[in-house]
């Protein structure tokens, strides 16, 4: 039969252990979320930015992406409105690619100590874009014609 006061011995020893063990879960679990918090954090402050050879178009976006700034010089507007426009689109896809890679980078120390398994899932792999001018309904020359009657249908 065992001793009562071994097994009481034993019970405490345990319940030390346990509360140890408690402790040190605690502490690491309000480290990641603190480690967690703060990329989180830097990531919301993220901007991309980029500009032109010539910095004649130039944009800032944010962490996600929108377009937050657009600076158009004069030499930019003697464009035709075709490559401005087309200037402006690819200037902003690297504006959002380097947030993009920025907050990637952010969260790659916490993906390669296991506190996250992948970035956030909004981010898609940088590509290069190339510019798709979309098909143009009314033709430069037949802007006199309405579009919403139902005349030529």
């Amino acid at each position: 039969m065992r001793d009562p006061a071994s097994t009481s011995g034993d019970f405490v020893a345990r319940a030390a252990a346990l509360a140890d063990q408690a402790e040190h879960l605690y502490s690491r679990t309000k480290l990641r979320n603190e480690a967690i918090a703060t990329t989180r954090e830097a990531a919301l402050r993220t901007v991309g930015e980029a500009a032109a050879a010539d910095q004649s178009v130039r944009a800032t976006v944010d962490a996600g992406g929108m377009l937050t700034n657009l600076v158009l010089t004069p030499a930019a507007l003697k464009l035709s409105p075709a490559d401005l426009a087309d200037q402006v689109v690819m200037i902003a896809q690297d504006a959002a690619a380097k947030a993009r890679g920025t907050v990637r980078h952010l969260y790659a120390d916490l993906e390669s100590e296991g506190i996250v398994r992948e970035s956030p899932l909004l981010l898609p792999e940088p590509q290069p874009h190339a510019v798709t001018r979309p098909r143009h309904f009314v033709d430069e020359q037949d802007r006199t014609a309405s579009v919403l009657r139902a005349e030529d249908w």
